[in-house]
């Protein structure tokens, strides 16, 4: 099956997520990233009707989409607090000077 499905994708224009699909297919591993291209892409009819958003706002990885052009945020995390960041400004050049060093 996976033979097939591999030939007509090949045969597709190229949009975001056929090479990935393609890749999957003929047995690698995929990123999360790449994994979510490759599955709108097959959701999307392989994009046939063009790079076109799905606007199918209930699905879990619409904010994900390659063609999402409401630019949902993808993550909402805390703000970090400038104590916070200056923590990781001290051990990002703690770790230059180590590197540096060997």
């Amino acid at each position: 099956m996976n033979s097939e499905l591999l030939k007509e994708i090949e045969k597709m224009p190229q949009s975001a997520g056929k090479t990935y699909m393609t890749k999957y297919l003929k047995g690698a591993k995929l990123t999360t990233s790449q994994a979510i291209k490759a599955h709108c892409f097959c959701c999307e009819g392989y994009h046939l009707d063009g790079k076109v958003s799905c606007e199918l706002e209930d699905c879990a990885l619409f904010p994900f989409m390659p063609y999402n052009k409401s630019k949902q945020k993808l993550r909402v995390g805390k703000e970090l607090s400038l104590e916070q960041k200056q923590k990781m400004k001290d051990g990002k050049k703690k770790a230059r000077k180590t590197r540096s060093k060997v």
